[in-house]
């Protein structure tokens, strides 16, 4: 961990400090209750996301860290991000829930076309999520997610930030989840019109329930 930690710019490097902690603290915790742990990989991305909610009460956190190499643009870009968020939640049929909060991302990214340029800086951005489990098989879930931040709540090189994702989930084994899904992410740098693409692929995923 620390060997990572030396490696990511100076801001990430904190922040992976913070997710250690965070985690840790979350779960010893009484305040904090129904964690969850997500891996995701794809072909130019890998992320993992801690999420947890409050006892007695509808309001999730979560944080996330992620890297990613994405060579299939126009626009080559490679970089570390992480986020921590927020969201108030609602539970709908069953077990079913639904959210809506903010995460506070960060992003380090080298943009190596065009000679190269670094990118530093992040967006608070606004959305949320929806987890359904499918009557007919409880074994089948589907979730999506949704966040964006325009110029006005972004701040440093980021004058734009968006994510959505959606994937298939399926109840392996008892507290562990595999999904199959998709997630685009891409940010607007310097005010310019093109944006840059994080992610947009396909991801295979475990999760682990505790």
């Amino acid at each position: 961990m620390l060997q990572l930690i030396k490696i990511l710019p100076v801001g990430l490097g904190r922040f992976c400090i913070y997710f250690s902690v965070l985690i840790s603290g979350a779960i010893m915790s009484p305040a904090l209750w129904a964690g969850t742990l997500d891996l995701s990989v794809s072909d130019v991305a890998a992320q993992i996301k801690f999420e947890s909610a409050f006892d007695i009460t509808d309001i999730y956190f979560s944080v996330g860290l992620s890297s990613f190499d994405n060579e299939e643009n126009i626009v080559d870009v490679d970089g570390s991000s992480g986020f921590v968020g927020l969201a108030l939640t609602e539970a709908t049929n069953g077990k079913s829930r639904v959210g809506l909060g903010v995460r506070l991302n960060k992003f380090s990214i080298d943009v190596n076309t065009l000679g190269g340029v670094d990118v530093e800086g992040g967006a608070l951005a606004i959305g949320g999520f929806a987890h359904l489990f499918l009557p007919s098989n409880e074994k089948l879930r589907l979730r999506a997610e949704a966040y964006y931040a325009p110029d006005a709540i972004s701040y440093d090189d980021v004058t734009k930030f968006s994510e959505f994702s959606i994937q298939f989930e399926y109840n392996l084994i008892q507290n562990a989840v595999v999904a199959l899904g998709y997630r685009d992410v891409s940010v607007e740098v310097f005010d310019e019109d093109e944006d840059l693409d994080i992610e947009e692929n396909a991801f295979l995923g475990i999760r682990i329930e505790f």
